[in-house]
């Protein structure tokens, strides 16, 4: 990962372990934490199997993550969004985010991918915002 890669939150939780499968597990059980004071929307999401099917996290993992990466909110507003490459202008080292569940609209705005981007079998509960987001071979 680049250095402005390091500097954003969702990208770095994306990326936590060298791990794809822990990486999709700690994401889709971050998504889940973030939604569960949201009892209305939790209840909602809990309809879809691949949601219902996230394990929990503990209070350690969750701790964990939080203090690896200080920046990533603890909270997020149903309405609130995951700005996935906030100030990036360039993400040059792949991102696999085959798998993951997003519990909120996520946006993605003004970057070039330089390298692959796969979203295979992802699931997005809210919006996909992109502006601008593009693959380009370096």
């Amino acid at each position: 990962m680049t250095a402005a890669e390091e500097d954003t939150p969702w990208l770095r939780l994306a990326r936590i372990s060298r791990d794809h499968e822990e990486n999709e597990r700690l994401w889709n059980g971050y998504q889940k934490y973030l939604l569960r004071p949201n009892k209305w929307n939790y209840r909602l999401q809990m309809e879809n199997p691949k949601f219902a099917d996230i394990v929990d996290l503990s209070d350690a993992e969750i701790q964990s993550i939080q203090t690896k990466i200080p920046d990533l909110p603890k909270e997020l507003e149903w309405d609130g969004a995951i700005v996935l490459t906030e100030g990036l202008t360039e993400i040059k080292t792949p991102l696999e985010l085959d798998w993951f569940y997003f519990a909120f609209r996520v946006v993605i705005r003004n970057t070039t991918f330089k390298r692959s981007f796969f979203l295979y079998n992802a699931q997005f509960a809210g919006d996909l915002k992109s502006i601008i987001a593009f693959l380009s071979k370096a």
